[in-house]
């Protein structure tokens, strides 16, 4: 399915959202980012929440963070 998109799309990461046109929150599974309160469909106004393997959540952090042991 990947290989059929145009250029500069792609598929929605797995997790939840919030439309910022009416504050409804959604989890989604794959498929086209859609807001099913308001069907709103731009991507600016639905904010990810949280994101399953998320690789870019790793980079806020800094080596303090990391700290552990004995």
């Amino acid at each position: 399915m990947k290989a059929k998109m145009r250029p500069g799309q792609k598929t929605p990461e797995p997790g939840e959202y919030q439309c910022q046109r009416c504050n409804g929150r959604f989890r989604i599974d794959g498929g086209k980012l859609i807001c099913p309160h308001c069907s709103n469909t731009k991507v600016d106004e639905l904010v990810p929440i949280y994101m399953e393997n998320d690789p870019e959540e790793e980079q806020m952090y800094s080596d303090a963070d990391w700290q552990g042991g004995d």
